[in-house]
């Protein structure tokens, strides 16, 4: 199995993490996407990562595509739940957690794509709306999550690393001091502190 990644993407982080939790991380073969000689393009018209290629050579193109496709193949309890009710429960909180990170990225493109005079302060304003809304709704889910590192909690590290990493939303933590906690136990899971990004 190849994984097509960049050191620092959240969503190849996040693949990375579900595999290691299905039995499955020794068996990735990580190729950089931008190395040399590598035409990622050819396997993903949109040219993004992750890009995961299956030992069938099946190619697969999203983040939670690909963990869906680990959760099938792997050991362990599955991760997406056991019946449709429960299915579509995660889908939906992993949709949060992916929309809170796509609103933290876009600001994050909003402020290096443009110098000040050129942002558009409204654009930011919607985002970080997203980005409040979203961490509302998700520091109060935690009282619901397993204790076992899951699905879920590798989404809301993933998100919540990128929103520090790049400063996106500075006083989360003072406006959710639950979740700041929450978040600040996580990072000391061993699977969760060996995927961080060495910044």
């Amino acid at each position: 199995m190849r994984l097509f990644i960049s050191p620092i993407s959240p969503f190849v982080r996040k693949v990375e993490i579900i595999a290691h939790l299905k039995g499955l991380g020794d068996r990735l073969e990580k190729v950089k996407a931008r190395d040399v000689g590598v035409d990622i393009a050819a396997l993903n018209p949109l040219g993004k990562v992750p890009t995961f290629v299956t030992d069938e050579g099946e190619v697969l193109i999203e983040s939670g595509l690909i963990c869906q496709y680990l959760d099938e193949i792997g050991t362990g309890p599955r991760l997406y739940g056991e019946d449709a009710t429960a299915r579509r429960h995660i889908l939906q909180q992993e949709a949060l957690a992916q929309g809170v990170l796509d609103a933290a990225v876009a600001c994050r493109m909003e402020v290096r794509e443009h110098g000040p005079e050129q942002q558009s302060a409204a654009w930011l304003e919607r985002q970080h709306q997203k980005l409040v809304a979203g961490l509302r709704e998700i520091e109060k889910n935690l009282a619901h999550l397993p204790e076992q590192l899951g699905l879920l909690q590798a989404s809301y590290a993933c998100a919540l690393f990128f929103i520090d990493q790049h400063k996106v939303y500075e006083s989360w933590r003072t406006d959710y001091p639950h979740l700041a906690n929450w978040y600040a136990n996580l990072r000391q899971v061993p699977l969760i502190a060996k995927t961080e990004p060495k910044l």
